[in-house]
């Protein structure tokens, strides 16, 4: 995945978030940049605890079921893994990133 630009990111006011947790892969479709968006978000949202580079590839499904239904907000590589959203609580923000040039078409409404 490439390096997005985030010398100037936007701070989004986002309300009372206490968790945000973003999930790496072990393989393929990898964040590059994880460990400056982790940075990034502790300086943007001090108050949070920002829990970095989780693993889901041998997690158990109940593991899974607790790490995505404790979190204010999800980032990470799309994948299989955004299917585990359906255990979120209500006002989650969920955003799956996508590598440059990537339109995948079932994503949008025709």
């Amino acid at each position: 995945m490439r390096k997005a630009d985030l010398s100037n990111p936007p701070i989004i006011e986002l309300g009372n978030i206490t968790t945000i947790g973003i999930i790496q892969r072990s393989s393929s479709r990898r964040i590059i940049n994880i460990e400056y968006i982790h940075r990034l978000l502790e300086n943007a949202y001090p108050d949070a605890n920002v829990e970095c580079c989780v693993h889901f590839e041998h997690m158990t499904l109940v593991d899974q079921i607790r790490w995505f239904s404790s979190k204010d907000v999800i980032i990470g590589a799309h994948g299989a893994v955004f299917s585990n959203a359906i255990w979120i609580r209500e006002h989650t923000i969920v955003s799956p990133l996508y590598p440059p040039f990537y339109y995948p078409p079932y994503d949008y409404a025709q």
